[in-house]
């Protein structure tokens, strides 16, 4: 921390002017207890000169002082930076250096409005006699650069991150050295005053033009210009025409290079804002970031820079704007370095209301002062009735989103859209989470944590399935515009309990059902089916035996497809479908061809699917056998990546699709394709072994992948 050694007074001095001839001097306020001149001044005496040496209170003041200086608080203000050129500047410094040398003698004399009193400067001044906001400001200073050097040791491979040290590094010189020199006594060594007011502005640009450059390059690059070196040259060069005093720029000496630097972030986070349409993590961060950023630059432009360049004073103290860059850090820190997802998109909303608010009122004082010839009184009391007549109940339009009504996430009316049809559990519950979030996608990933828990910032919300045997990743809310936040994490979990015990329901519902199915499987099997063979045994009648058959066949399949929990293995049911295909053709003096080919194992299929192709299969070979007058048969089964494809040719001499006869053979096969997602493609073919004959060529091909969510195949 910088201390500086200087003589002082103890006074506390206030800035009065005279009514009666406009001249302005210093007004005693208050004395420091035990301070030089504790018992030879009172409150209220007036301040008119400073002079060195002892003089002859009887009299009077010798005209002929060695040392000699006219109080004047208007050539002394506390902060120099106010002063709008050098011309002020340079005469500034040089009255601080007369009143730092009548300070070194060991004894002054103050003419008071009538009277005289010497005092005895101290050498230093106590601890005790420092005003707190001079603790304020190195504390402000030191907390900014502890933060930032914590940062960087975390993430110093981030160009943003060291932007950010070295703006807290700028700030903590510009706290400082403020808080040397606006909290002195009376006056400063000018050579000391010097180099604290070039290490303050040093400061001040590092911290500017730290910030514009964040802007630059967070999220988004903006340019392949090499921008922190351009930056580096330009506040080199400020700074160089600061010593040598060489331009005084528009406006103001000192502050046009923070309009600048304004003007420049402010049309930066434009094009950021627009860059980052569409990316939610991006818009949010760059959200949290503008408002830190505008909170700062809005209260030390509005409150303190405008008012010194127009009114020559600040609205606020220093220290007033140093907290609010503190803040400005504060939130680049939270949002950008450590981003946290503290349902920001909702507060980023609100404080962006809030502070356009106070801007409003502000902004309307001025222009009513302007245009009307009234009190500021009144004019404030107008602001704030158009304020609060117009601009809140927008603000409250704004803010009340009906998107977040109850009616528009009612648990109830989701739930009974869900299981409105029979869908399975992780159906239903995809479905729901679509209906609540709208997101871009749905996937599903391989993940053992259960915890439903937001990914990338809040860019995918991860949720266990209806079953909780996957886990899906959700991307993207509202089709991409918003992020996932904690308050969805809490939706989802409150969702899950309501689905838990409605399924738990359905499942005892299902179970009622299965248990009936199977008294009703149990009856058909043991006492209708043992009849029908036994009448086929019995009778003579070769008609009636073969109809006893055929019904017996039926109604076993039948009682295969009431169970929906059986499943069979589709590789042992190709061997059987073959050998019976085969042995029937046989029959018929017809010779088979038949191939199997796997490329993996095709796992099991329910009874539903073995049900239908083997009444398909049954159907195609009683055509051939009656119709097609064939010799020989060739019949291909085929499995690969979750298709299941059976073709079947003949060289029965087939020349045209129109020679073909669609019956109710036909018309059933077609139907229960449908029913297994299907279709019979049937086209002639030239058997080139068989030159004199054409034949007729069928195929179908199963789609398991459509059948595994409903249960039908499982590998």
């Amino acid at each position: 921390m910088l201390t500086v050694q200087t003589p002082w007074l103890g006074l506390q001095l206030e800035p009065v002017t005279d009514l009666s001839d406009g001249s302005q001097h210093f007004r005693i306020a208050g004395v420091a207890e035990n301070s030089p001149a504790w018992n030879q001044l009172r409150e209220g005496d007036v301040v008119l000169r400073i002079l060195a040496g002892r003089f002859s209170t009887g009299a009077g003041v010798a005209a002929t002082a060695p040392l000699a200086v006219e109080l004047d608080p208007v050539l002394n203000p506390k902060e120099p930076d106010s002063l709008p050129t050098f011309e002020h500047y340079n005469a500034f410094f040089n009255y601080q250096a007369q009143l730092s040398k009548i300070l070194r003698y060991d004894i002054i004399t103050l003419e008071l409005g009538g009277r005289v009193v010497e005092i005895n400067p101290a050498a230093s001044r106590p601890y005790r006699q420092i005003p707190w906001s001079f603790w304020m400001s190195v504390g402000i200073g030191l907390s900014t650069l502890v933060i930032g050097s914590t940062i960087l040791a975390c993430r110093e491979d981030s160009l943003p991150i060291r932007l950010v040290f070295w703006g807290c590094v700028g700030f903590y010189l510009t706290s400082v050295t403020h808080a040397v020199y606006l909290n002195r006594a009376l006056a400063l060594p000018e050579d000391i005053f010097r180099t604290l007011c070039f290490i303050n502005h040093l400061g001040a640009r590092m911290f500017a033009y730290t910030t514009v450059l964040i802007t630059l390059v967070y999220p988004f690059k903006l340019t392949r210009l090499p921008v922190v070196k351009m930056a580096m040259l330009w506040v080199s060069l400020i700074l160089i025409n600061e010593w040598v005093q060489l331009i005084n720029w528009p406006l103001h000496n000192f502050y046009f290079s923070s309009i600048v630097a304004l003007a420049i972030g402010v049309s930066a986070m434009v094009v950021q804002w627009k860059k980052s349409r569409g990316r939610p993590v991006e818009r949010a961060a760059i959200s949290w970031l503008f408002l830190s950023i505008f909170f700062a630059t809005a209260t030390v432009v509005l409150l303190y820079l405008v008012p010194t360049i127009v009114e020559g004073e600040q609205v606020i103290n220093l220290w007033m704007a140093q907290v609010a860059i503190f803040m400005m850090y504060a939130g680049i820190i939270l949002g950008v370095v450590k981003y946290q997802l503290f349902k920001i998109e909702y507060w980023w909303r609100i404080a962006w209301l809030w502070l356009l608010g106070g801007i409003t009122v502000f902004i309307l004082d001025i222009v009513i002062l302007a245009l009307l010839d009234i009190s500021t009184t009144v004019s404030l009391t107008i602001s704030i009735l158009i304020a609060g007549w117009v601009w809140f109940p927008i603000r409250q339009y704004l803010f009340f989103d009906r998107r977040d009504q109850p009616e528009n996430h009612s648990f109830m009316t989701i739930v009974d859209s869900a299981f409105r049809f029979s869908d399975s559990i992780d159906d239903a519950w995809e479905n729901t989470l679509k209906r609540i979030f709208t997101p871009l996608s749905i996937s599903e990933v391989r993940d053992t944590d259960t915890k439903t828990c937001l990914v990338a910032h809040g860019q995918f919300l991860k949720v266990k399935s209806g079953s909780n045997q996957n886990t899906l990743l959700l991307q993207g809310k509202a089709s991409g515009k918003s992020l996932f936040n904690q308050k969805d994490v809490k939706t989802v979990n409150s969702l899950r309990g309501v689905f838990n015990h409605i399924f738990e329901l359905k499942s005892a519902e299902e179970e009622i059902y299965y248990r009936e199915r199977q008294r009703i499987m149990r009856d058909l099997h043991d006492e209708v089916c043992p009849n029908l063979l036994d009448l086929s045994r019995k009778t003579q009648d070769s008609s009636l035996k073969a109809v006893a058959l055929d019904t017996y066949e039926l109604l076993r399949d039948t009682i295969y497809m009431m169970d929906d929990r059986k499943k069979w293995e589709l590789e042992d049911l190709v061997f059987r479908w073959s050998a019976r295909i085969q042995n029937r053709l046989k029959e018929s003096k017809i010779s088979a061809d038949i191939n199997r080919r796997f490329a993996s194992n095709p796992g099991t299929v329910s009874a539903s699917i073995k049900v239908n192709i083997e009444r398909i299969l049954n159907e195609i070979t009683t055509n051939i056998i009656k119709h097609s007058g064939a010799t020989r048969v060739w019949v291909n089964f085929l499995y690969a990546n979750q298709h299941f494809t059976i073709e079947i040719s003949d060289d029965g001499g087939c020349r045209s699709l129109e020679d073909i006869r669609r019956g109710n053979g036909l018309n059933n096969i077609s139907c229960r394709l449908a029913d297994l997602g299907s279709k019979l493609d049937m086209k002639v073919t030239h058997l080139p072994e068989l030159n004199l004959h054409s034949g007729l060529s069928v195929s179908f091909t199963v789609d398991f992948a459509d059948h595994a969510n409903e249960e039908h195949i499982s590998a």
